[in-house]
């Protein structure tokens, strides 16, 4: 049961991030905080900031040696002490 639970959420985060890939493609604007974007996969209107984040996050939980072109390792790396992983 577990073992169906993690692959289902690795089914909707590969979604995602391929949705987020996709929409990349014809560039985000990661310096403009307007919401602007949607997705088919998630409600709501996020800022390219915001997309390019999550991708990042996803990109280091399906691959994490991906370079997906957009480095916050920093940011990723103190979120993760606050949070706890």
């Amino acid at each position: 049961m577990l073992q169906e639970l993690v692959t289902i959420v690795n089914v909707i985060v590969h979604y995602i991030t391929f949705e987020i890939a996709m929409l990349g493609v014809r560039g985000l604007q990661v310096n403009d905080p307007t919401e602007q974007y949607s997705l088919d996969s998630t409600p709501g209107q996020f800022s390219g900031l915001r997309l390019s984040s999550t991708e990042y996050v996803d990109f280091k939980w399906i691959d994490p040696p991906v370079d997906i072109g957009f480095d916050p390792a920093a940011e990723y790396v103190a979120a993760i002490a606050v949070h706890g992983k």
